[in-house]
């Protein structure tokens, strides 16, 4: 595991040393623990290894096998090695002596292109083939380890950073104003939708699930795992199902627990990371260790606002938790003095790209950073559990039932939702026709009714900027934005779970916040096979009797405690404070987003007339009211510290 690079010389002209070498100066700047290189004279491949895994010290990287005439460089970790190991007849007393990347070459020499479909974990890596003077390169299942590259007529180069290929190409540090539309187009988290490309016109991403083959004449991309497109699973009781489902996800934690240092986790009070927390600690409890766990939770001065449904401050659920498992250690962190403006450059920096996960980002890294102090080098979390062990959801089951024209079942789910949550049958049912109403009568409804259409975006993109890149033309085409629909069925909603753009940017965070502190990321609810049974059960092991997430509730009886394993009650929200946060910095940042709107050069990319009347709206106090306004004024002022960032980078 680390960062990785390389350039082939497609021309067959001799590689350029020098070049390789910058590129490794910027990578080998991380958290890292061993830095190489080595090269042939169409081939650089350079490596910063970090020791994650006990394996991970004897790794070799990059790699020249003289006899098969194979290089490799990697960053990896791969999860099923004993799986692998059997199926080559590998001697177990050599097992913890060999690395991954040399696992994942014995992959490639048996299946070739093929292999990485039988490997679990996280991984991208290059391969050079010196017989068939052949370039292979592979990205993990679920992105969670990133790869970009460059591609001209004479030149392929790659990294696991986007920057240090501008040591490749100058015409790389162009900005990619179509990725920008998009960004600042895009309402929510979310900050790309191709994934394809970046904020660097000619700096692409390989995606998810994707392999790349490239020599002297051609270059070909390859999907290899298509999750939309499995077998599916069917057992014929709950039982059954309970215990397949045990057997995968208990493996899922298992296998990421291979760590020289401490296992800690990112644990909040819900289904999703306390199940992780449960099973590693099970697991790590039957060898004599305990699990480091950080949780995040208000800062002091927090005012409770949410309504009685939600919670911003989860300790109760998480004490429940410690006290299940004795052998959990919890360390709560309320972030105090740091907030969604603070050490906005540092992440900048690292992220290589502006952000709009500020919300709760600042707290992640404080995480981190203690996680790292503390000699942790895994920290688990469940951040994808809600898409997969934890799934299910009443609208979803309804609409589901609907197309399939179950009527009856429709009636039955809705009276048991009813008796359960104590709520009035028809106000459930009125809620459940307005779902499955067309958008055209909904529409005319709210006309007759005098109400407003029309919601204001927060989208803080310049009019002219987003007409110019035809955005709006794309997004009705993709469903997204506002043409995104609010209700799916069980199909619609799986395609959403394995978007490839999801994946790709959860996977990008993680890869550059692990290379900044040293720690991994690991998340079991993101494993591949975790995915492949979720994706495959029927919507009723989610579903049943008016009972949300029924799956990991039944499954997790006597593991998770039942005050969060039957907790229907509440749920948390881990970034409730992120406002009030800010208001004792609020004339600060009044100063400067008053700056921006005068600033000429931004006004191409920003809606100046909706930032201010965003800051007119907040006037002089910040209130938690006026959140929709903060977050215009945030995601503008983050991008101009980027467009700051990259000036000074480039001219």
């Amino acid at each position: 595991m680390g960062a990785i690079c390389g350039i082939f010389s497609i021309d067959g002209k001799k590689v350029s040393e020098e070049v390789g070498l910058k590129m490794m100066d910027k990578i080998s700047s991380y958290h890292v623990d061993k830095v190489a290189t080595w090269k042939n004279r169409e081939i650089f491949f350079g490596c910063a290894v970090q020791y994650i895994t006990p394996e991970s010290k004897f790794e070799k990287l990059p790699y020249f096998d003289k006899v098969t005439n194979l290089a490799i460089t990697a960053d990896a970790i791969i999860d099923n090695r004993t799986e692998i190991f059997t199926l080559f007849n590998v001697p177990k007393l050599e097992w913890d002596y060999i690395s991954d990347s040399q696992l994942i070459l014995m992959a490639y020499k048996k299946w070739e292109e093929k292999c990485p479909k039988y490997l679990v974990g996280d991984f991208a890596f290059a391969i050079w083939d010196g017989n068939k003077k052949e370039l292979f390169c592979a990205r993990d299942q679920t992105g969670n380890r990133t790869f970009y590259f460059y591609h001209s007529s004479n030149i392929f180069a790659f990294c696991t950073l986007a920057k240090p290929l501008f040591s490749i190409c100058q015409e790389g540090k162009v900005l990619n104003d179509r990725w920008i539309a998009n960004f600042l187009s895009l309402e929510g988290p979310m900050h790309e939708i191709d994934s394809n490309e970046t904020v660097y016109k000619d700096i692409k991403q390989l995606l998810p699930a994707y392999t790349i083959r490239i020599n002297y004449n051609k270059m070909v991309k390859k999907q290899y795992w298509d999750p939309l497109n499995l077998p599916k699973v069917r057992f014929k009781s709950d039982e059954e199902y309970n215990e397949a489902f045990k057997k995968i996800f208990f493996e899922a934690v298992h296998c990421r627990l291979r760590s020289i240092g401490p296992i800690g986790i990112k644990m909040s009070g819900g289904l999703d990371s306390g199940s992780v927390a449960c099973v590693a600690a099970q697991k790590l409890a039957s060898e004599g260790k305990r699990l480091q766990a950080f949780s995040a939770i208000p800062f002091p001065d927090y005012v409770d606002y949410l309504y009685k449904d939600y919670i911003a401050n989860e300790t109760e659920y998480i004490e429940a938790i410690c006290k299940k498992h004795k052998n959990i250690d919890v360390t709560y962190c309320n972030s105090e003095g740091k907030n969604s403006f603070t050490n906005v450059d540092e992440y900048l920096e690292f992220l290589e790209q502006p952000y709009k996960f500020f919300r709760n980002f600042f707290w992640i890294n404080e995480i981190e950073s203690i996680a790292s102090k503390r000699g942790c080098s895994v920290l688990l979390d469940g951040q994808n559990g809600n898409f997969t062990i934890s799934f299910g959801d009443i609208g979803i089951h309804l609409i589901t039932l609907y197309k399939k024209v179950k009527l009856l079942s429709i009636h039955k789910e809705i009276t048991e939702f009813c008796k359960f949550y104590n709520y009035k049958y028809f106000h459930v049912l009125k809620v459940f026709i307005k779902m499955i109403l067309p958008n055209c009568i909904k529409t005319l409804y709210k006309k007759i009714r005098g109400k407003s259409e029309i919601k204001e975006s927060i989208a803080v993109v310049n009019p002219e900027f987003k007409l110019r890149w035809k955005v709006d033309e794309y997004f009705k085409k993709l469903g997204i934005g506002s043409y995104q629909r609010r209700y799916y069925d069980l199909e619609e909603a799986r395609k959403m779970t394995v978007d490839p753009t999801v994946f790709s940017q959860m996977g990008g965070v993680d890869t550059k916040v692990s290379l900044k502190y040293g720690v991994i990321s690991r998340d079991p609810t993101r494993d591949k096979r975790v995915i492949e049974f979720c994706l495959g059960i029927p919507e009723e092991q989610y579903v049943r009797k008016g009972r949300e997430r029924y799956l990991i509730r039944r499954a997790m009886k006597e593991i998770l405690p039942d005050k969060v394993r039957l907790n229907y009650d509440v749920r948390g929200t881990q970034n409730a404070d992120w406002v009030q946060r800010l208001v004792p910095i609020w004339r600060e940042i009044q100063k400067e987003t008053k700056e921006l709107v005068e600033d000429k050069e931004l006004r191409i990319y920003l809606d100046m007339d909706k930032i201010k009347k965003a800051l007119n709206d907040i006037g002089d106090s910040m209130t938690q009211s006026k959140e929709s306004s903060v977050k215009i004024i945030i995601t503008s002022l983050i991008f101009k510290h980027f467009i700051s960032m990259y000036k000074k980078e480039v001219y």
